[in-house]
């Protein structure tokens, strides 16, 4: 089996408490333990106003920025959902506009190189 990057889009996320957050936390957890990388894409995670993305044991957890990078609508919620595909069939610019953003923002989250640079930086500042 090759070891693949599995991106996991979650409304609900820890450190909040409850069924999906731990869900989608526990499943996260076992497909690492197989060796393959994980993403969560939440709007629910601990982020301070300035970190977007953040390590939870393992586990990338990248925040969606609401109406920046993208819309989320509650679970189960046929109106909410209507809502949001109706501004985003009427706002045209802005549709493109938060896939350029989303496109740019996973494209420097996901980046190698720089993924590696700041495991380099955690490491220098753990030696000291």
């Amino acid at each position: 089996m090759h070891n693949k990057h599995i991106l996991m889009v979650s409304y609900d996320f820890l450190p909040n408490i409850g069924g999906i957050a731990v869900y989608v936390y526990e499943l996260s957890k076992a497909l690492l333990a197989r060796g393959h990388q994980l993403t969560v894409l939440t709007q629910y995670a601990s982020f301070s106003t300035q970190t977007k993305e953040e390590m939870m044991d393992g586990i990338r957890v990248m925040d969606i920025i609401f109406q920046e990078t993208g819309i989320l609508v509650p679970p189960k919620s046929a109106q909410a959902l209507q809502e949001a595909m109706t501004y985003c069939i009427q706002e045209i610019d802005e549709r493109h506009q938060m896939g350029r953003r989303s496109r740019e923002r996973v494209e420097q989250a996901l980046n190698w190189r720089q993924l590696a640079q700041q495991v380099d930086t955690i490491y220098d500042t753990a030696k000291r």
